[in-house]
């Protein structure tokens, strides 16, 4: 059985935050990991934190600058990376190459990882 976790990047983004939860709440072995706008929408939309927690997901949010959490990849501990739903904004900040997030660094992340040729799902990337 594999114990490597699914990393679920939730950035402000209200369109498919329904799905994106529903498919989440299915699955398991995740960690959440919410930008600040991530964590907005979620309060807008209703969606109180403890949901997550119920169904024993750990919870991260965007509160440091060096986005350390994202560190736990080259740990192997994750097996798959998913980001949605995302906003227009992460998705140019992300094919610019710019990581000034927590979900932004995923993708750099990812890509280092991919780079060092680490075993992670790039979504057909490699």
């Amino acid at each position: 059985m594999d114990k490597k976790r699914i990393a679920w990047c939730i950035t402000g983004s209200g369109h498919y935050l329904k799905e994106s939860i529903d498919l989440m709440l299915t699955l398991e072995n995740v960690d959440l990991y919410l930008s600040k706008a991530g964590e907005e929408v979620l309060k807008w939309y209703d969606y109180d934190l403890s949901i997550f927690k119920k169904n024993k997901i750990k919870i991260f949010k965007d509160v440091t600058a060096s986005a350390s959490p994202v560190s736990l990849l080259y740990e192997s501990v994750y097996k798959l990376v998913v980001i949605s739903p995302a906003t227009s904004n992460t998705i140019a900040l992300m094919a610019q190459g710019v990581s000034n997030t927590l979900v932004t660094n995923w993708l750099l992340y990812t890509s280092d990882a991919a780079d060092e040729e680490e075993r992670v799902d790039l979504g057909g990337r490699r």
